[in-house]
């Protein structure tokens, strides 16, 4: 559980392990497995955030993921790979944004490969990495920004259990440069006692 003690020096882990799939964090060696996956999924991605046309080669990617390892440890941003545990092939990302060390309260976004949609990882992948972060760093809120359109994340979000409290009308701007109206879901200890 998170205590006093300074971010940096509460333990993390090296991988999780689900019925089919692995959370890790990403090493060097990930980033022409993560390429390709951008590559793979880019058009679709591109609709939710422009971070993927900023990946436009592998050289964008290798630094895309020294960033990652490098906010991994400082406890900044905790972005992990999703794996397939039966052929070790790359399906996605999770990021934990902790948003405060004390309450403590995290933030979580997502992405799967176009190619892995459909078979349940993301949930699988999701409700591994949610008991650690409730589990393991004690967190009492965890919330997700979802775009009002992109009715398939929020599906995900409310089995996981996520109560939706409210949305912001013309928040921010989508990449096609459209207002867009975020979505706010939460999820606090209380409500995983539910079961999902």
């Amino acid at each position: 559980m998170a205590s006093s003690r300074h971010p940096i020096l509460i333990p993390l882990f090296d991988q999780l392990h689900g019925a089919r799939v692995i959370l890790r964090p990403y090493t060097e060696q990930d980033a022409e497995a993560f390429f390709e996956a951008v590559q793979e999924s880019r058009d679709r991605l591109s609709v939710w955030d422009s971070w993927p046309q900023r990946c436009q080669g592998l050289a964008d990617a290798q630094r895309l993921l020294a960033y990652y390892r490098a906010d991994f440890i400082l406890r900044q941003l905790m972005e992990v790979g999703i794996w397939d545990q039966a052929t070790s092939s790359f399906l996605g990302s999770i990021i934990v944004r902790p948003k405060d060390w004390d309450v403590p309260s995290f933030e979580i976004g997502y992405w799967l490969r176009t190619s892995a949609e459909g078979h349940g990882y993301m949930g699988e992948a999701l409700r591994l990495l949610l008991d650690f972060v409730v589990g393991h760093l004690g967190a009492n809120r965890v919330m997700m920004r979802i775009d009002e359109r992109n009715q398939r994340s929020l599906a995900v979000a409310q089995r996981l259990g996520f109560v939706r409290e409210g949305c912001l009308r013309n928040l921010e701007k989508a990449t096609d440069g459209s207002l867009r109206n975020m979505v706010f879901m939460a999820l606090i200890p209380a409500d995983r006692s539910g079961g999902t």
